[in-house]
């Protein structure tokens, strides 16, 4: 069924836009070019096709689900074992989207990432989600002291939730193996 342009997804084309541009060198160039995980999440943030489909996945429950879908086929794509996994970026990019769409979809997306290889970026993030995965909540937060976080509160560097009131918590729910 194809949509329209005015339509809270937008058309598959546009979408197949974001997705092409979030996946190409170039964008992973650019955010691997950033001197550490601070000026990483930035380069994302300045990139208008990451940030044009994280709106509209923050808006629309269903390309939440797209999104992971991408993630299960890209961390499937085999790539030269003498290299960095060229998806490396784009799959930190979808989970990272992810965290703020769709908790319990993150926390799959971390599981999926976690048997791919040579990856660096994605599995940084990955690795922090699957350590908390096991809790009933996750919370991230900029700031380390907030009085509404718990023992299983997880910090992410201010340009991770860049955009975002200055303490921002989001429970991400896990859901049961089985």
């Amino acid at each position: 069924m194809s949509r329209d342009a005015s339509s809270p997804i937008g058309s598959e084309k546009m979408l197949d836009d974001y997705f092409f541009s979030v996946e190409d060198v170039a964008f992973a160039a650019r955010a691997n070019f950033a001197g550490g995980a601070r000026a990483f999440y930035d380069a994302m943030d300045a990139d208008e096709c990451y940030a044009a489909l994280s709106r509209r996945v923050r808006l629309n429950d269903g390309l939440a689900k797209l999104v992971y879908e991408r993630v299960v086929a890209l961390s499937k794509v085999s790539s030269d074992p003498d290299y960095e996994n060229p998806l490396d970026v784009a799959l930190a990019a979808y989970l990272r989207i992810l965290l703020y769409s769709s908790p319990a979809l993150a926390i799959n997306a971390a599981r999926v990432i976690a048997d791919t290889p040579r990856i660096w970026w994605a599995e940084h993030l990955a690795s922090k989600v699957r350590a908390r995965a096991g809790s009933d909540i996750l919370e991230f937060s900029r700031e380390p002291n907030v009085e509404a976080m718990t023992s299983r509160q997880f910090s992410l560097p201010d340009s991770f939730l860049a955009n975002r009131a200055s303490t921002q918590l989001i429970r991400l729910q896990a859901k049961p193996n089985g």
